[in-house]
């Protein structure tokens, strides 16, 4: 397997003992399922909405169909999402009396330069690495949050197997309260009770293709 499946308490191990902005880069990769092109280009103005509603506007990416809004609020799990903003009130504190803090750039080194792309994947890679042996790149990060992608859709629409499919189904991504929010993005607005997805449906794969930010499923 070119990208070996890491679950997400695996994940969670390698959030958690990186410094920011490193974790916020590594939980943009795995839950956001964003590039690392796209990671450094991001600025403070690219996030928008509370909590709940959170959304990442990807305005830089290497292809067209790369330029794409991520529902944050849809994909990560709560308590990375309230980290990712006291991140982001600290980047606006920090740059609030500026021209223009919304240019701001989100994810900065210690001299509050924009990180690298080389920066990002060093640190993340040795990080994994260290845990889990060579194999493992920002790659893993982010197919792995495809592959959890199709877990949670099942989870939504089925409710949770019986087998839990070699993953712990008591992480944060399979609480009832992540699940409502991961229905919303196959359900109108305030209908979180309708039926969702029908088994022929392809709504989950052109959903997830639009997030990683592939023309086609």
């Amino acid at each position: 397997n070119e990208y070996p499946l890491l679950t997400p308490d695996e994940t969670d191990k390698v959030i958690d003992v990186l410094d920011e902005p490193f974790a916020h880069a590594a939980g943009l990769d795995s839950y956001g399922m964003c590039r690392r092109r796209e990671q450094v280009a991001l600025n403070l103005g690219d996030f928008f909405g509370s909590p709940h509603e959170l959304r990442l506007f990807l305005r830089a990416s290497k292809t067209p169909s790369g330029r794409r809004s991520i529902p944050l609020f849809a994909l990560v799990p709560h308590p990375y999402i309230e980290r990712l903003l006291a991140y982001w009130g600290k980047r606006w504190k920090s740059v609030s009396n500026t021209d223009n803090p919304l240019l701001a750039p989100f994810l900065v080194d210690e001299s509050g330069q924009r990180l690298t792309e080389g920066t990002i994947a060093d640190r993340i890679t040795e990080r994994l690495q260290a845990h889990f042996g060579k194999g493992h790149s920002l790659h893993t990060l982010r197919h792995a949050g495809a592959s959890w992608f199709v877990i949670e859709w099942f989870c939504a629409v089925y409710g949770r197997p019986s087998t839990p499919l070699g993953f712990d189904l008591s992480h944060k991504l399979f609480t009832d309260e992540h699940l409502k929010q991961f229905r919303r993005l196959f359900l109108p607005e305030d209908d979180s009770h309708a039926p969702i997805a029908l088994r022929w449906s392809t709504d989950p794969l052109h959903a997830l293709s639009r997030i990683l930010g592939h023309a086609t499923p």
